[in-house]
């Protein structure tokens, strides 16, 4: 509810009021709501579709890799027509599941210095305080894994400590920035603190006193008021200012380097190049007859490797053994972000949440590969049930 009650503020056409108040609602007579209890990638203002904790993390990563090989690719000296960063908000529920900790262990190796991961740090959890479960000293943990850590000890009420910590993270390379910041959980009301919070209903005495702390009618609901919405609504102006500009950097692109202007043209409205086909048509599999599929995946994932650059991707310490093609010069690494071939190790579940982000980056941009065992396919596929697959 909260990305979409942002999506509504700073000025997203479809994200009306009418359709906040289908959250949660009951869905019947034919009504509908684009605000599903998950988001969706289909509604506008949705990156990725999840649904299984950790699965934002993983893709967030993805979309990372996906940022960095564009730079490395198109970016020339006064071009930076691609510059993105990935920001990310994570709980304590994401910081103990086994996708998020693969994909956060490759972020640092990697160094993927264009991602944010901000922690919601309450200490509660749907059954309980979070020491009944969990009691590691996570700064150490993501320090031992490559990333940067900022500290914010009051997050509820000191938002200036906040706003300096995600402008410090601008300012930090080769490492991921991880952003603890220390909240309590319905602050303000009787529950405060406790697992009730989290999953339970608010008194509608404490819902009527709140609004008239903030100003509100106590008696009215779903209504921003006029300098609430002014303040938002000025991301929708300097956005389309921003958006202005980098059109104009793109004409500007579009003159200098024609030949990869023409490219990533291509690229971001996902057209194959004619290679692609050429490769396919003039494969002759009757020479693939006496091979295992493995072996002639390989083969035919060789030649398509060279004819398309939209390909990404790797396997998960199984390249050997699956036979998928693994290009020696070609691999993503720090000070080699222009790579394609991802070295994933041992994270299958990591392997295929992260493509998800990567696809997720610009659809049809890039072609994520994935490999390993049938075996390890079955757990990571009923994992990524719920996440967006291109």
């Amino acid at each position: 509810m909260f990305l979409y009650a942002l999506n509504h503020l700073v000025g997203y056409d479809l994200w009306t009021m009418d359709e906040l108040k289908g959250y949660g609602s009951a869905k019947t007579d034919g009504y509908s709501t684009i605000c599903h209890g998950h988001p969706e990638i289909e509604v506008p203002g949705i990156e990725v579709t999840t649904g299984p904790l950790g699965q934002g993390v993983a893709n967030a990563v993805g979309l990372a890799i996906a940022s960095k090989n564009l730079v490395a690719r198109f970016n020339q000296p006064g071009f930076d027509v691609i510059k993105s960063r990935i920001y990310c908000m994570t709980g304590d529920g994401c910081l103990m599941e086994g996708v998020a900790l693969e994909s956060i262990a490759l972020a640092g190796h990697l160094k993927l210095d264009n991602l944010v991961l901000i922690y919601d740090n309450n200490q509660v959890t749907c059954d309980g305080p979070l020491d009944w479960i969990n009691t590691e000293d996570v700064n150490s943990k993501m320090r031992a894994c490559g990333w940067y850590v900022l500290d914010v000890h009051n997050g509820s009420y000191d938002v200036q400590s906040i706003v300096c910590a995600l402008e410090h993270s601008k300012n930090v390379r080769d490492q991921p920035v991880f952003i603890n910041i220390r909240t309590v959980i319905g602050v303000g009301t009787p529950t405060a603190g406790t697992a009730k919070a989290h999953h339970g209903s608010f008194d509608a005495s404490y819902v009527a006193d709140s609004k008239v702390s903030a100003g509100q009618d106590p008696s009215k609901t779903h209504q921003v008021t006029d300098r609430a919405l002014e303040f938002f609504r000025e991301c929708k102006t300097s956005g389309q200012g921003l958006n202005t500009e980098w059109h104009g950097l793109l004409q500007r692109y579009h003159t200098t380097h024609p030949e990869l202007y023409q490219s990533l043209q291509k690229r971001q409205q996902g057209k194959l190049d004619d290679g692609i086909f050429k490769v396919l048509d003039s494969t002759d599999t009757r020479d693939m007859l006496s091979l295992a599929t493995r072996e002639s995946n390989g083969l035919i994932m060789e030649k398509l490797w060279e004819a398309c650059e939209a390909l990404c991707g790797g396997g998960a310490d199984l390249a050997n053994s699956n036979k998928i093609y693994q290009s020696v010069t070609d691999v993503l690494l720090p000070g080699n972000y222009a790579g394609r071939y991802i070295r994933y190790g041992i994270r299958e579940h990591a392997m295929a949440s992260v493509s998800n982000g990567i696809a997720a980056y610009a659809p049809g941009a890039f072609i994520p590969v994935t490999a390993t065992f049938l075996m390890f396919y079955l757990y990571v596929s009923c994992l990524n049930s719920f996440s967006f697959h291109s």
